[in-house]
């Protein structure tokens, strides 16, 4: 199971930059805020998120917030995949 990897703060704290992009559509901005309230280590797969949308539709916002550099992918030596959420813009 991938999962997801940030600093646990207790609270969301939710970079502005991101949110007010108006590059990012408002649903990639939903699930990078949705993203970044859950905890470091959070079991995380397009199917276990708590929405309507199918994983197909998740996986075009995942795409999205990676193309904005919101959001990184690392595959580990046994083939699972990691997540990092990032607070900037890094393209």
């Amino acid at each position: 199971m991938e999962k997801l990897k940030q600093q646990d703060t207790g609270f969301t704290m939710v970079s502005n930059k991101p949110l007010q992009s108006r590059e990012l559509s408002l649903s990639a901005k939903g699930l990078y805020a949705y993203l970044r309230s859950k905890p470091d280590n959070w079991q995380f797969s397009s199917e276990r998120l708590e929405c309507k949308e199918c994983s197909d539709t998740i996986r075009v916002y995942l795409k999205e917030l990676e193309s904005f550099g919101l959001l990184t992918r690392k595959r580990k030596s046994d083939g699972r995949i990691e997540y990092f959420i990032h607070h900037k813009i890094g393209r």
